[in-house]
């Protein structure tokens, strides 16, 4: 079930639909957690919390994606795996972004 909310919060996501698509990711999120298949669970865990802070980068809110970009790596880490090799790049990204802006 999980994967079927992570999967309609990707086809919003490219819809540009923003609200609907972290409320997928959301639910994903919800449903990932009480999920007892560990490596399942994980994968969409990881892949849950990076679109959420896709949505957040795109809404601008820095501080929130990197939150969940922080979230995806960390889960990401602990189950030994690498399913978004391009993680942590995209942290540093929003890191440098945030520390060029002006209040900074």
């Amino acid at each position: 079930m999980p994967d079927l909310y992570l999967r309609r919060g990707l086809l919003l996501l490219d819809q540009d639909d923003l609200q609907g698509a972290n409320r997928e990711f959301l639910a994903a999120v919800d449903e990932a957690s009480r999920s007892s298949f560990t490596e399942g669970r994980q994968e969409v865990l990881v892949n849950s919390y990076n679109n959420l802070g896709i949505v957040a980068w795109r809404q601008t809110n820095y501080p929130e994606a990197l939150h969940w970009l922080r979230l995806a790596e960390e889960e990401q880490t602990r189950s030994g795996s690498n399913w978004l090799p391009d993680l942590t790049a995209n942290r540093k990204r929003l890191e440098a972004i945030i520390a060029s802006l002006p209040s900074h």
